[in-house]
């Protein structure tokens, strides 16, 4: 774990999904892509003697936009949902002097979005979909093998996760008269372990980590089914109760001001479920 003051973060994110419902009889592929920029408004540094605690507030905007094709026994459907995010965070660090620690990070953002459906003989229905999301995460920082004098070190970060997820469009109706309803509020839990090693150098008569590759593994779990209902029949994501996902990535350090980091990941739940993509992201502190 480093305290540093990011002031800016621009995080791009994408990913591909394929899923089946609980009928088995329709198949859904996604491609996702996001983009989200942070900006810290406020910090307070603590020096508390053996360690020091940083506290950060700040805002963050994100857009991102999904394509869905959904293949079933009989018809074929096309949909788009694009919008933005707005929120606020804060996050608690505390470090030792052998820089082993924990934080704790919370966030929550308000979320507009748009959507469209298009199947075979059926015209194209629009609606909006709102809603919160909520989360708050804990890590605990420390070291699995240190070597003074070592130009790399072995850490790992033991990360536990909860997420409020209330974004649904409510009720609606297709225009061949169709009603539609959704059950998109779920609590999803995510326990993780991050991998890395810090190779540090010298900085103003100070250490500082400038490479960091890492390898994270993560199971979350959904305590509901995402679920939609047509005229009082219901279908259901299937496989994505349980997910486990691995994540490699690297981090580097440019300079005093920049760092740049990204990773691939993949995910897999089961009857078919899978998840892949990219994440990649710069920070600048001033």
């Amino acid at each position: 774990m480093t305290i540093h003051c990011v002031k800016e973060r621009l995080v791009i994110n994408k990913r591909k999904t394929d899923v089946r419902d609980t009928s088995g009889q329709n198949e859904m592929h996604q491609d996702y892509d996001a983009v989200q920029l942070g900006v810290d408004f406020y910090k307070h540094v603590a020096d508390r003697g053996d360690h020091q605690r940083v506290s950060v507030l700040g805002a963050m905007f994100g857009y991102g936009d999904a394509k869905t094709r959904t293949r079933g026994s009989r018809y074929v459907s096309r949909g788009q949902i694009s919008g933005h995010s707005i929120g606020l965070y804060g996050t608690i660090y505390d470090q030792a002097k052998d820089e082993s620690g924990y934080y704790l990070d919370a966030w929550i953002t308000g979320n507009n979005f748009k959507s469209s459906v298009s199947g075979q003989d059926i015209a194209e229905t629009n609606y909006n979909l709102s809603g919160v999301v909520v989360s708050v995460e804990l890590g605990l920082d420390t070291p699995l093998r240190i070597r003074p004098g070592a130009e790399y070190n072995s850490w790992v970060t033991y990360q536990l996760q909860v997420t409020y997820q209330g974004v649904d469009s409510g009720n609606l109706v297709e225009t061949n008269g169709t009603k539609i309803g959704d059950n998109a509020h779920n609590v999803q839990t995510r326990l993780g372990a991050r991998f890395y090693r810090k190779n540090v150098e010298s900085y103003n008569g100070s250490t500082r980590p400038v490479n960091q590759p890492y390898a994270e593994l993560n199971w979350y779990y959904n305590f509901n089914d995402y679920e939609m209902s047509f005229d009082g029949e219901s279908l259901a994501i299937d496989g994505a109760k349980n997910i486990f996902e691995l994540k490699v990535g690297y981090e580097k350090q440019v300079g005093n001001s920049v760092q740049l980091w990204g990773n691939v990941f993949g995910g897999w739940g089961s009857n078919g479920y899978k998840s892949y993509g990219f994440t990649a992201g710069a920070t600048y502190s001033f």
